[in-house]
């Protein structure tokens, strides 16, 4: 006959470990709404209770799978050991263990608390004697809340995105199914995952910590007495992407709505500056120029502006989210550029935004370029300026000016009235016969701000016979080069003896080649300025240098200079062709 001591566990549901002395007596299937609370009852014993003093008994419970040596039980009387964080505070010891009571109190339970759970005992210095009772376990199943059902609601947009260093705000009403006069208390909390227990980021119940990353940017919005639990978050981070519920609680009720989380998801921050630049930008007119971020949160960490350019600007008023800028533009400003750069100090993101400066100015730089053939000669950036040139020859002259808006460049003679007609209305004159355009020519660059003329003065010379009566040939350079426009002609009607007119550079050098000399090389000599008395080099065969011939002799650009031949020169005159006369040239300045 069995004993009754032993015949009563099993009636109850226990089990008995034969020959051993094991026996635990549980309730093996458990099932609780969720957010619920509930009450396991449990009793055990173990064959060497009676040998061993109070205070060295230690019971667990363990989740099924988990490692009795590694992993955290989920309730303990043992100070040694750490419970798991999502079970710490809802998973307690209800009775004594020296009472072979092992009852479990669970509360709040969660859906994610389903599982199976086994029972464990330690006994003895060093926890000599130990057992886990797994062939009795005890099944927890978690059902849905009630929620579900038309007694709780829950109004709210469950999936929101939101870009990093903005704000975000998630409208949201709740009711529950008893009437109160008491304080309604509400709570936010981030659902914990893995290890990590639930996180309170906002309440309006008074001595509760909320979580350190979540303190002065999760705010409750609306009135919870209202039934509003509306949230409110700033300075958003990447870090806050995570799952979220709401909670109430009023006369020592409480209630989570699990079944209706939200979703929030932070991505990175696309949006850029907004650049407000006047329609126009005057050169030499101050203008405020304005960079905003109105899509930044009022209520958010204020952000930080800078502005980079090399155009001359000052720092002007500022706003929460604005700075203003003032800058006094300069032609050379055209086209540089300005940045904005707003940094967010609360997420550590920084954007910026570049623009164009378009500065609107007056014509200016207005240069005439003299060109014979393919090649540019000269170039005149002064008025009044005089250029001889030879009788019949063709020239081409090209006008550029730099202004915004582009310029308009037409050529006048003389010096133009406001509405006189052009000769030209583009930038270059052609002159096929100088001699049929002798005199004043006028380039004029105009745009909507003004206009501004640049002349140059034709002054027309006759070429004449050879005055050594020789195949005499003149050339001329400069310090890099020939210089295209020297040119050696008569002052006078041509003489063996005659003078001669130079045209050429500054610094420009003269050689005289002589063919087939029959007679001693001639010296040169210089009239107008000591340059002719520099120091002459005779080269052979009817070769002869002058260097330097203007380098010295003109204080100003391409001067022209008389040069002599002594009287070894002397021979009978050879005129080209009919015998012609020439005017008197006067000395012209070419800049």
């Amino acid at each position: 006959m069995v004993p009754l001591l032993l015949l009563l566990p099993l009636l109850w549901g226990g089990s008995l470990q034969e020959g051993r002395g094991y026996w635990l007596q549980v309730q093996e299937s458990v099932t609780v709404p969720e957010c619920l609370d509930v009450n396991v009852t449990c009793s055990f014993s173990d064959p060497w209770s009676r040998w061993y003093p109070a205070g060295q008994l230690f019971i667990y419970w363990f989740r099924e799978g988990d490692d009795i040596r590694s992993s955290e039980p989920v309730a303990t009387n043992d100070p040694r050991r750490a419970v798991k964080q999502e079970t710490q505070g809802r998973f307690q010891l209800l009775g004594d263990p020296e009472s072979n009571d092992c009852s479990l109190s669970i509360r709040d339970a969660r859906m994610s608390d389903t599982g199976v759970y086994f029972f464990r005992v330690e006994r003895g210095e060093r926890s000599k004697y130990k057992y886990s009772y797994r062939d009795k376990t005890l099944k927890l199943q978690v059902t849905a809340s009630l929620a579900q059902d038309h007694w709780y609601q829950l109004e709210l947009q469950q999936n929101v995105t939101v870009q990093e260093g903005l704000c975000v705000q998630v409208p949201c009403t709740f009711s529950y199914p008893w009437g109160s006069f008491g304080t309604t208390s509400v709570s936010w909390f981030r659902k914990g995952a893995g290890r990590k227990r639930d996180l309170l980021v906002a309440t309006n119940k008074l001595g509760q910590k909320l979580h350190e990353g979540s303190q002065g940017r999760f705010f409750l919005l609306g009135d919870p007495q209202a039934n509003n639990c509306s949230l409110s978050i700033r300075d958003v981070n990447a870090g806050d992407s995570g799952t979220y519920f709401f909670q109430m609680e009023v006369d020592f009720r409480k209630h989570a709505y699990r079944d209706k989380p939200l979703s929030l998801e932070v991505t990175a921050l696309s949006l850029t500056p907004h650049i407000l630049v006047p329609e126009s930008l005057e050169s030499g007119r101050p203008s405020n120029l304005t960079c905003a971020v109105p899509w930044a949160c009022e209520g958010g960490t204020p952000p930080i502006f800078s502005w980079t350019s090399a155009a001359l600007t000052s720092l002007g008023p500022r706003t929460a989210l604005s700075s203003v800028v003032t800058l006094t533009p300069r032609p050379q400003d055209h086209g540089a550029s300005l940045t904005c750069q707003v940094m967010l100090p609360a997420s550590g993101v920084t954007v910026e935004r570049t623009v164009r400066l378009n500065v609107t100015y007056a014509p200016q730089n207005v240069t005439i370029s003299v060109c014979q053939g393919s090649r540019t000669a000269l170039k005149i950036r002064q008025n009044a300026s005089s250029l001889p040139v030879l009788e019949g020859q063709a020239l081409q002259l090209r006008c550029v000016a730099d202004g915004n808006p582009p310029v308009q460049l037409s050529w006048f003679r003389g010096s133009p009235a406001p509405k006189a007609t052009p000769i030209s209305g583009t930038a270059t004159l052609e002159l096929p016969d100088v001699g049929t355009v002798a005199g004043e020519v006028t380039c004029r660059a105009q745009n909507p701000l003004g206009s501004r003329n640049l002349s140059l003065s034709l002054s027309v010379v006759c070429e004449c016979g050879d005055p050594w009566g020789q195949n005499t040939c003149i050339r001329g350079w400069g310090w890099g080069g020939e210089a295209p426009l020297t040119r050696l002609l008569p002052r006078s009607r041509p003489t063996a003896a005659g003078s001669l007119l130079l045209l050429g550079g500054r610094g420009s050098a003269l050689q005289l080649l002589l063919p087939s000399p029959a007679r001693p090389l001639p010296a040169l000599a210089a009239g107008g300025g000591a340059a002719g008395r520099e120091p002459q080099q005779r080269l052979g065969q009817g070769h002869l240098q002058l260097r330097r011939a203007l380098g010295q002799q003109l204080p100003e650009p391409q001067r022209g200079a008389q040069l002599r031949p002594q009287s070894q020169l002397r021979g009978p005159e050879r005129p080209r062709g009919a015998e012609r006369h020439c005017p008197a040239v006067t000395r012209s300045e070419v800049s």
